[in-house]
């Protein structure tokens, strides 16, 4: 029923639906994420109406993005909050990561103004490493495994992209393939077993996944979705012995792409 309470988090903001009611939803909760976006949208629209051969201030404005986003997360009033029935949490764990992204998003912007110069494909790359961004903010506070995997594509697909933007460059083209098909890979992984641990649990949610698994420890299709889950997060991350594309996609990708990816993606 929604309008459950999280566990665990002391004076947290319960939003959402309630006795079959539509509740007002505090989208402050957001704030972090809106500023972002909205940072995203001015520079699809700055790229779109600029006169054709002048340079692109895609990165200026994600750079800009990036600082006023991480300044809302800091100056946020709320400590803990609760969206939706659990499917979002803001808490202070999930606050600390995105403060860990949007820190290394600002700077590999900064260090990637002069890199990405004359490349013509400087504004998709910039548009691209702010939506993997995005992603992981989302990823950092998701309470349920759909909307987890959601964030977790919106972050991977992104990195596909970024990979590949070296037009010119056959590495680049190779990165990113081989990127995309183990990406695809570890993503059938993650959701197979998502499947067999919604058909143990019954709830994709994290708490209540917590709770059922605690009553199910000898319960095979619980283990086999444990494995695959985490094979699928092992490929995303790179962990041994699921790194067989991290040497490819780190010779072959952009710097900055490369320098993102090895830090922001991995935490």
């Amino acid at each position: 029923m929604w309008g459950r309470s999280w566990p665990g988090l002391a004076g947290e903001a319960e939003v959402g639906f309630g006795g079959g009611l539509m509740q007002p939803v505090n989208w402050g909760v957001f704030r972090d994420e809106g500023v972002l976006l909205a940072a995203l949208i001015t520079m699809l629209v700055v790229d779109l109406v600029r006169p054709r051969g002048s340079a692109s201030p895609a990165g200026w404005i994600l750079l800009a993005g990036s600082l006023l986003s991480l300044c809302a997360n800091l100056a946020s009033p709320v400590s803990n909050a609760v969206v939706w029935n659990g499917t979002y949490v803001v808490d202070p764990l999930s606050r600390f990561f995105k403060t860990v992204f949007l820190l290394s998003l600002a700077l590999v912007t900064l260090s990637a103004l002069r890199f990405m110069k004359n490349n013509p494909a400087r504004g998709e790359f910039y548009f691209f490493m702010g939506a993997s961004t995005l992603g992981m903010m989302l990823l950092a506070g998701a309470g349920e495994l759909i909307s987890l995997f959601v964030a977790l594509e919106l972050t991977s697909i992104s990195l596909y992209l970024m990979a590949s933007l070296e037009k010119g460059e056959t590495s680049s083209q190779e990165a990113g393939l081989k990127y995309l098909l183990i990406g695809a890979f570890s993503t059938a992984l993650f959701l197979f077993g998502v499947s067999f641990l919604y058909a143990v649990c019954g709830s994709t949610k994290l708490t209540d996944i917590h709770v059922a698994a605690s009553a199910h420890l000898h319960d095979p299709l619980l283990l086999f979705g444990l494995i695959f889950v985490l094979a699928g997060m092992g490929f995303k991350i790179a962990v041994v012995p699921f790194h067989m594309w991290a040497p490819d996609v780190y010779q072959g990708g952009p710097t900055p792409m490369v320098a993102f990816a090895s830090v922001a993606s991995k935490t």
